[in-house]
């Protein structure tokens, strides 16, 4: 509960000048970040978030439910890495939106795996 707080602080202070990564830890204290995931049927295992000056991120770990594969979505201020079954890519952050358009490809690479 500290961090959400903590989050929030930091949130407040930034206004409407938000990074990509500041729009992304607005969508998980809303809850958007989890429902993303669910609306590409990932089903949310663990999720946390930390705001610390010498650590900031996001972790998503979640099951895809088609295929029962692993997902796992490790989101820094600069980049974001996602991983699934024995592949591993790591993107610049540009906008928060790439992570959720990068999270369809994988789902898309996923299915052209093991169909």
């Amino acid at each position: 509960m500290f961090e959400k707080s903590r989050i929030r602080s930091h949130l407040r202070k930034v206004g409407k000048n938000k990074t990509p990564f500041d729009s992304l830890l607005f969508d998980y204290l809303s809850g958007r970040l989890k429902s993303e995931f669910q609306s590409e049927k990932i089903r949310v295992k663990s999720i946390s978030a930390d705001y610390r000056d010498d650590e900031k991120y996001i972790r998503v770990h979640g099951k895809y439910l088609v295929y029962r594969v692993d997902v796992d979505v490790e989101i820094y201020p600069d980049r974001f890495t996602v991983s699934c079954a024995s592949d591993s890519m790591t993107y610049p952050l540009n906008s928060s939106e790439q992570v959720y358009s990068t999270l369809l490809s994988v789902i898309k690479m996923i299915h052209t795996q093991f169909s």
